[in-house]
């Protein structure tokens, strides 16, 4: 529900649909119980769809990779949309982790170190997809990039 959006349609049921989504993400949560909800489902998702082999990376879901950064702005959103109601105004991550630091949940640094690693991966992502290419980076392309992001995952979610 975080990233829904509408794309088309009535504008009257497009303002009804924002406001229930604002509504659900306000909702009061439990951070530590909403983080270990996180944690578990990235581990889950790591398990059945990062590459097996221990040296492949994969800028999706190895560690790092665009998911851990889509997590971290997921639960920080989730966690802090009751205190701060800004953050149910957009749907995607750049605009999110600029919202989160303007809201003092995250640092400036670590939203713009997210945000820069994502923008990278994302590129990467794109220019792969273009060359039909699989997802797979050699394992020191971006490394700076993914050490960034799991650092700040290691801090906030562990």
């Amino acid at each position: 529900l975080v990233r829904a959006r509408v794309v088309a349609g009535d504008p009257h049921l497009a303002a009804g649909f924002n406001a229930v989504r604002a509504a659900v993400l306000a909702r009061p949560r439990d951070p530590a119980a909403l983080r270990q909800e996180v944690v578990d489902m990235r581990d889950k998702m790591r398990a059945h769809l990062a590459p097996k082999d221990p040296l492949a990376v994969d800028l999706k879901h190895s560690p790092g990779g665009l998911v851990d950064i889509e997590f971290l702005v997921q639960y920080l959103t989730l966690a802090h949309a009751a205190t701060q109601p800004a953050l149910t105004t957009w749907p995607d991550n750049v605009r999110l982790l600029d919202t989160l630091a303007q809201s003092g949940v995250l640092s400036a640094a670590d939203a713009d170190a997210l945000k820069a690693a994502y923008l990278a991966l994302r590129a990467r992502g794109h220019r792969q997809a273009l060359a039909h290419a699989d997802r797979l980076l050699a394992p020191d392309e971006l490394g700076a990039e993914r050490e960034v992001v799991q650092a700040i995952w290691r801090r906030l979610m562990a």
